[in-house]
């Protein structure tokens, strides 16, 4: 019978508790009873595997912030402590700001009134886990005012713990005018 090298790659508990990846190579040979015996080697391959995972997840990243970049949308998003994480390019505009002047900021620090979503307590009531719905102006930059519609919703983790908040607003001042 033919006997061709075996490779397997699979996860393996270090004793430390880490889980690790390896990959292993066996080529059978027929022993000197006429059993089979198996010669080869394991390599741990965590590294590589952590690797090609963080490439695929900067990829997945670039790619997301290729479509927020390109939408005609304010999109952000900030954590539990109400700091900006995330600034689309449309947000940018909107605030006046570069998304290296507003990461790392507060709220009252980026918009020209200091609430998110017109509101006082929106941030409060997003770490409780409600979402919010709001109509609020705006003065841009350009001095225009603008009436924005917010979509403020709470990103929660799969326990529903608050994770963040996901804002984004959509000009409707000519959608408003026509009405």
């Amino acid at each position: 019978a033919l006997k061709k090298p075996v490779t397997l790659e699979f996860r393996v508990m270090h004793p430390s508790g880490e889980e690790r990846w390896v990959t292993t190579t066996s080529t059978p040979h027929d022993g000197p009873n006429g059993e089979t015996l198996w010669e080869g080697v394991g390599i741990d391959i965590t590294a590589q595997k952590r690797a090609v995972a963080a490439l695929a997840e900067r990829e997945r990243e670039q790619r997301l912030r290729l479509i927020a970049n390109n939408l005609p949308v304010s999109i952000t998003y900030l954590d539990t402590e109400g700091r900006y994480q995330f600034v689309n390019r449309t947000a940018e505009a909107w605030h006046g700001r570069s998304a290296a002047a507003t990461m790392g900021r507060g709220v009252a620090e980026v918009l020209p009134s200091g609430v998110l979503g017109g509101r006082p307590d929106a941030i409060g009531e997003l770490l409780s886990g409600r979402a919010i719905h709001a109509e609020r102006w705006q003065r841009f930059p350009d001095g225009r005012e603008r009436l924005l519609e917010d979509m403020l919703v709470p990103d929660l983790t799969d326990e529903g713990t608050v994770r963040g908040i996901i804002n984004l607003s959509i000009d409707i001042t000519e959608r408003r005018a026509t009405e």
